[in-house]
């Protein structure tokens, strides 16, 4: 039978400011098989730059488009293709990143909009019943835990307590947890 993906994405070159490859974004002969695409999105083990992806319109309209209020935050979207369709992934590399300060993605996970944007995906995919509770309270514990450190580094110390203490109350005890808890509550805010 054809397969007819929601969407098709490649490797990606990192290049440096000389531009030299520093790394393959997804190393050699590691494409996900298409089944565990959603599952890696969705435990932020594989990100899918929208330049080196070709979506199908049907499955952008069908999955809701893209999230106005989350700018720059894709992977919503193609978790939610990747919910419902089939996804490829070309081991040759078509796209180049170059990483340097100024980049609109380390701009906006300076603001916390893809964690944000993959709680609320997290949940809603949870509400649909496409993940089990165990999934769901694993992954928006991890997203919760990553934010409220976001949030700590930014000096935003009163959510990132209120952050934390969510995470705190999905997650299992382990040493990153319970670091990340006591930074934080241990933080005076002035």
């Amino acid at each position: 039978r054809e397969i007819i993906p929601g969407f098709v994405f490649s490797q990606v070159k990192i290049l440096d400011q000389s531009n030299n490859t520093t790394k393959l974004l997804y190393g050699q002969n590691s494409s996900p098989s298409s089944g565990q695409v959603l599952n890696q999105i969705l435990r932020n083990q594989l990100v899918v730059y929208p330049s080196s992806a070709m979506i199908r319109k049907e499955c952008i309209i069908e999955a809701g488009g893209f999230q106005e209020k989350y700018k720059w935050s894709e992977m919503p979207l193609l978790a939610r293709i990747a919910a419902d369709h089939e996804v490829i992934m070309d081991e040759e590399s078509y796209t180049t990143i170059r990483k340097h300060s100024y980049n609109i993605s380390r701009l906006h996970e300076s603001e916390g909009i893809g964690f944000r944007g993959m709680i609320e995906l997290v949940e809603e995919f949870y509400q649909q019943g496409k993940l089990k509770r165990s999934q769901w309270r694993e992954m928006k514990g991890k997203y919760l835990r990553d934010y409220a450190y976001l949030l700590f580094r930014r000096q935003a110390i009163d959510k990132a307590k209120s952050t934390i203490k969510q995470a705190l109350s999905l997650l299992p005890l382990n040493v990153k947890v319970i670091y990340y808890y006591l930074k934080i509550l241990s933080h005076n805010s002035s």
